[in-house]
């Protein structure tokens, strides 16, 4: 607090980071999660602090990079101040030069976007482009006005950069750091599952209103975490008000109930029931007239128990064991999979 209200921004930052780093090395998750909210409020001030007398209406973009992944963050300034800012994770072919990404991000962001985002008069860049002309005579010639790109500012302008600078290692760190936990999890949830990897999990949860309207949702992970871009919901009809092992069993045809991509054959499927959920899933399994190896996901139903203590979790592999307890902040599987839970609730 004393260096911040210092005006230590960036040291601040790279202690908050070094923090969360550490607490995902520690697989602290929930410590992480907090210092990353901590270093994104801390962000959000800084930036609200940047006022210039100037009145520019502006954009400043610099890219991060690190173990294979960038970050481009983008800076918005409009009549001196800056109304917000975001980042970007675009995925960054082998040997490709950073020039050459901001390139490429800044035709896309402003050429294919422009309908819904108003181009600025100026546009401050980390790197000299190797098209900079070219790149500002089409934005020029989309806005009706001039457009300059311009790469080694001064002054005002030239703290802008530096902040954008700052947010997009920062955001870079974070998005690093929360992998690496996924990882971490993935890791430990496998080892718990005595499976050698988990490429791929698909999580199901029913939900409906008074017996109505009854509706079925997937997320799916990877190694890499959720895979939103895959997420489904599936509107159940033709069964029973509130009969949700109806519903399960119908979703679970439906979805794997046809040809598969040995890609998409998930390692691990969680329901989010106990016996009765996990019975429909390996009924469901066992009648499956499929090419692809319906052997090979584990199934695993996730319950709260006959004693439904507040933050345990109970976990189903057959329908001849009680269940395996776990409380929620277990290093292991539990909390991840709750997390899983907690993301299909939400859908």
């Amino acid at each position: 607090m004393r260096l911040f209200l210092s005006g230590k921004d960036d040291q601040v930052l790279r202690q908050l980071v070094a923090r969360m780093e550490q607490a995902s090395a520690d697989l602290n998750f929930e410590e992480a999660a907090l210092l990353r909210d901590q270093i994104q409020a801390v962000r959000r001030i800084t930036e609200k602090q940047f006022v210039s007398n100037q009145g520019d209406d502006l954009d400043a973009i610099s890219i991060a990079y690190d173990s294979g992944m960038a970050c481009v963050h983008v800076l918005f300034i409009r009549q001196g101040k800056v109304l917000g800012s975001r980042s970007y994770f675009p995925k960054v072919p082998a040997n490709t030069e950073l020039a050459e990404v901001i390139q490429t991000f800044v035709g896309q962001f402003y050429l294919q976007g422009s309908e819904l985002r108003t181009l600025p008069g100026d546009i401050l860049l980390d790197f000299e482009l190797p098209e900079t002309g070219l790149l500002s005579e089409s934005l020029s010639g989309l806005a009706g006005r001039k457009i300059a790109l311009q790469s080694k500012p001064r002054g005002d302008r030239a703290r802008y950069l530096k902040l954008a600078r700052t947010n997009a290692a920062t955001a870079l760190t974070s998005r690093l750091a929360q992998q690496s936990t996924v990882h971490q999890r993935m890791k430990a949830l496998a080892g718990f599952l005595h499976l050698p990897e988990i490429r791929r999990m698909e999580c199901f949860d029913i939900s409906h209103t008074m017996g109505e309207q009854t509706v079925a949702s997937c997320v799916v992970f990877d190694a890499n975490g959720p895979v939103r871009a895959e997420y489904r919901r599936y509107n159940i009809n033709g069964i029973t008000p509130g009969d949700d092992y109806a519903a399960m069993h119908q979703v679970l045809e439906r979805r794997y109930g046809k040809a598969l991509e040995e890609k998409n054959i998930p390692d691990v499927i969680i329901i989010d029931g106990g016996k009765g959920q996990l019975g429909q899933a390996k009924e469901v399994f066992a009648s499956l007239q499929v090419d692809w190896n319906k052997a090979h996901p584990l199934l695993l139903g996730i319950a709260k128990g006959s004693d439904r203590k507040a933050g345990w979790k109970r976990c189903f592999w057959s329908l001849k064991v009680k269940g395996c307890p776990y409380p929620l902040t277990h290093r292991h599987c539990m909390l991840f999979s709750i997390s899983v839970m907690n993301l299909i609730i939400m859908q």
